[in-house]
């Protein structure tokens, strides 16, 4: 894990690195925990896109410091955990800050959803409108 050193300008961040299993991917996609457990993608190290409403493994979000470079399968990648990322692709709009957020059946996204009974599908909290199928979240993906 990195964390960013704390300072007064800019709101703590916390990284994972992680190998993307399948597909490519951009910044801003929203992605969960592989449950493969390959030697080539061992758990707690891969990650893969989320698909679907119910997935309860929320890893993160991909973070590539507004590149839009596309990185690809089996490349190492930072996947952001917490903090503030304002690039982060959404499904809907959003009506008002504060909203929960959870995975989406669109790959590699998020919308606003009721919070579930199991505390690993909420993904943060969204902190502003959606601007081009973009938003700022707040992450708590730990």
């Amino acid at each position: 894990m990195l964390f960013q050193r704390i300072n007064r300008k800019s709101p703590e961040q916390i990284f994972a690195a992680v190998i993307i299993e399948a597909g490519t991917v951009v910044e801003g996609d929203c992605m969960k925990w592989s449950s493969t457990g390959s030697v080539a993608y061992p758990l707690g190290f891969a990650v893969v896109k989320v698909a679907a409403v119910t997935d309860m493994l929320g890893a993160g979000v991909i973070w590539n410091s507004g590149k839009a470079d596309t990185i690809n399968i089996d490349d190492v990648a930072l996947l952001q955990i917490y903090g503030v990322h304002s690039n982060v692709k959404v499904t809907g709009a959003l009506a008002s800050a504060g909203l929960v957020m959870t995975p989406s059946a669109t790959a590699g996204t998020m919308a606003t959803g009721v919070p579930a009974d199991d505390p690993s599908q909420r993904l943060g909290n969204s902190l502003g409108a959606v601007s081009g199928g973009r938003a700022a979240i707040f992450l708590r993906c730990m």
